[in-house]
Formats: structure tokens, C-alpha cells, sequence
């Protein structure tokens, strides 16, 4: 069946005047009328009188376009749970209200995004775009909001790499995949790694898509400063230092042991493994390889990575021991930072077989691969029923 949106008189509304149906997580009614004169119509499957799930994801807004985002991953989503007879909406921190969301819901029909009202949702998934976002009054009063509702609210925040690999050590297996890590931020810290190491990474704390990112190489007769454009050599820790302070601009940063990576035609490549829950468990959704190009210091693909499949390396991967790492991340991450229902992660292997964890993602962005891609919305779908508590197996 249908449920349609009334632009003018603001509505929802159903065909079925010999039944009542009810939506969202404190399940209100949707109005049943004789005549419908509103073209914008959304299929559903109705059980046990309630339609669903209601998901909302909770988007960056933008002045011009209402909000912003990754629209391919929300279009995907919206097309997937509808043929399940699920409904999604986007919305910003703006629209909400404490009994009602104004949002956004595409029609296919139509290929346009419509400005609807909502009643609150029965899951939200966070794909805010901007971290200082999550620091605002409005966030606060949504988490607050949703909490006190009991909405599931997934992926609540941006991951902070120290923090995040700080708690990942006090797992006992997990320690072993993760390399020297440790905050960056002034000259002492420098010069320990220079009497430490040969090589490190120097990394923003809340940087993205290896954007910032340095290296820091050591000799004993200088220290050269790599960034993704440019080479720089020093010949004393005090000049190095005045160097990388200007690279710093007062943020926070951490260094990361280099690890001798194995390499693909001679350039070092790393894993990007999407993992999603499957009820008390983590799995992997799928795994790309990002190649980095000749003397450029990161493998991400904007930085000038290239894409591979594992097929094509020479290593074979150890899935069992990716699988255990994966499971292990994915528990240790819920456990400190709350529901998730995917991530990723950047794992490299050494050139003595070992498994380093990188860096963890609590938001991905699109994979290049459209398999994953396809795979990860549909693993989302999943984790929308499973934790809204609609069986989509039977639902219908």
C-alpha cells in the first residue's frame, strides 16, 4: 500500500479508511481519508498495523540545498528500505522539534527531494558531515532527546585517533596491531622521536582522508620533513622543530610509528576493510586496497592513491586473523565511544606479515569498489530492522 504527503494541509495521510495505521517510535497515527488528492505517494508494508522501520539520518544542513552530504549513500539507503517497505528521511539539527523531525523524503516517482514532517523516527543514523557540529546546543538537545525517547541513535560521533587507539590498546590482542603511537605537540616530544625511530608519522588528531598528514624522517646527520608536496631537510632538532610548528597551526596531532610496509609494483599499499554488526558480532563487509603513487607519503586515493583488489597482490591475506581483529575492534569500539552499526579501518601489512591498525573511521565514506558499496547499504539496511526491532525477513 501507499501513505501519501499532503503539501497543503502538511499531512500524512492513507487510503485504508477500514484500518489504522501507525508509525515512528511512539507510534502515531497516519490520518485515513476517502479521497487523496496529493500525488506524492511512498509504498510501505504494514504490519500489525505499524509501518516501518521510520530511520532518520541526521545530515549537515546547507543554506542552499537544505542539507549536504554523502547523497548517493542516502539515496541508496532510501531506495533499499523502501522495496523492504521501510521509510527514510534526511534531516538537520534544525528541524528538530520534541514530538516531531521536519526532514526530507525523495520520491522516486518524481526524483525530488520533498519537505515533509515526521513523527519522531525509530532509529537515527549520524552522518553530520562537520565535527564541531557535534559540540553544538542543538546536538546535545537531540541526544538528549533521543535518550530519553530510547531511539537508537548509531555512529554518535566523529572517532578522535588518539582516543580511539588509546582505548584499542587495552585489549591484549589488539595492542600487538597497533603501532607506537603517541600525542605530538611540542619539541621534547620531537626529539624522543628522534632518538626513537627512523621513521614516523605525524597525523591530525581529527584530519581526514590523509589530509595533514607528514612524515618525519631521521638520520644521524639531519631529519627530513615530507608532507604531501614537498620535501624538507633540517640539520639540528631546534630547526626541524620551529618547521613542523607552523604545520601544527595550534591543533592537535599525534605520531605514529612507520611501519615497513609490503608493496604492490614497488609502492607500499594498505587495506581498507568496511566492517558492519551482525547482531553480537562484527564482520567484514568487504576489503579494498589503496596503492600510494610514487613519493607521495599516504595511500588515500584524493592524495593520489591508486586502487587495487587483493587479488592482485602477492600477499595472501590471513582472513581468519582479520576477521578475529575485526570482531575485537568493532566491541572495543562500542564499548567506549556507543552504538555503531559500521566502521572502517585502514590496516597495513608489514614486510614480515604483520597485521597494524592504522587509523578507525566511525563514518566512511563512499568505497570505490561498487561491490562493497552495495553490500555496506545493504548491511545497513540490516542493522536499521535489527536494532529498530523490525524482523525484515518477515516483515510484511
Amino acid at each position: 500500500m501507499n501513505i501519501y504527503w499532503d503539501k497543503k494541509k502538511k499531512r500524512w495521510t492513507h487510503l485504508k479508511t477500514d484500518r489504522k495505521l501507525y508509525w515512528g517510535k511512539e507510534e502515531k497515527k497516519i490520518a485515513s481519508i476517502a479521497n487523496i488528492e496529493s500525488d506524492l505517494s511512498f509504498p510501505v508494508i504494514v504490519k500489525k498495523n505499524k509501518i516501518g522501520p521510520l530511520v532518520g539520518i541526521l545530515a549537515t544542513y546547507h543554506e542552499k540545498k537544505q542539507f549536504t552530504g554523502n547523497i548517493k549513500l542516502f539515496l541508496t539507503l532510501q531506495k533499499q528500505l523502501a522495496s523492504k517497505g521501510g521509510i527514510l528521511f534526511i534531516f538537520t539539527l534544525r528541524g528538530v522539534r520534541k514530538s516531531y523531525i521536519t526532514g526530507y523524503i525523495f520520491n522516486l516517482r518524481t526524483s525530488k527531494w520533498v519537505k515533509s514532517t515526521f513523527p519522531l523516527p525509530d532509529i537515527v543514523y549520524n552522518r553530520l558531515c562537520k565535527r564541531e557540529e557535534e559540540s553544538s546546543p542543538l546536538f546535545q538537545e537531540l541526544t538528549s532527546l533521543l535518550k530519553n525517547k530510547e531511539i537508537p541513535f548509531f555512529n554518535p560521533h566523529f572517532f578522535n585517533k588518539q582516543k580511539v587507539l588509546s582505548h584499542l590498546q587495552k585489549d591484549p590482542v589488539i595492542r600487538r596491531h597497533i603501532p607506537h603511537t603517541i600525542p605530538f605537540s611540542n619539541r621534547q616530544h620531537l626529539q624522543y622521536l628522534y632518538y626513537k625511530f627512523s621513521k614516523v608519522y605525524i597525523k591530525p588528531v581529527e584530519g581526514s582522508k590523509g589530509k595533514g598528514i607528514f612524515t618525519l624522517t631521521f638520520s644521524k646527520t639531519c631529519i627530513t620533513l615530507q608532507t604531501q608536496n614537498s620535501s624538507h631537510k633540517f640539520f639540528s632538532v631546534t630547526s626541524c622543530w620551529q618547521a613542523v610548528e607552523k604545520l601544527l597551526k595550534n591543533k592537535k596531532y599525534i605520531a605514529q610509528e612507520a611501519i615497513k610496509l609490503n608493496t604492490h609494483y614497488n609502492n607500499k599499499y594498505d587495506l581498507r576493510i568496511h566492517a558492519h554488526r551482525s547482531k553480537t558480532l562484527w564482520k567484514i563487509t568487504g576489503i579494498g586496497v589503496r596503492v600510494a603513487n610514487t613519493n607521495k607519503i599516504t595511500t588515500h586515493v584524493p592524495q593520489g592513491g591508486k586502487i587495487a583488489t587483493i587479488a592482485e597482490l602477492d600477499t595472501e591475506l590471513q582472513y581468519d586473523q582479520v576477521n578475529t581483529i575485526t570482531n575485537r575492534v568493532g566491541h572495543m569500539l562500542e564499548e567506549q565511544f556507543g552504538l555503531l552499526g559500521e566502521f572502517s579501518m585502514d590496516v597495513g601489512i608489514s614486510n614480515t606479515g604483520h597485521y597494524y591498525i592504522f587509523e578507525v573511521n566511525s563514518k566512511p565514506m563512499l568505497f570505490d569498489e561498487p561491490e562493497i558499496e552495495l553490500d555496506r547499504t545493504r548491511k545497513l539496511v540490516s542493522t536499521c530492522y535489527e536494532l529498530s526491532s523490525f524482523n525484515q525477513e518477515t516483515h510484511g
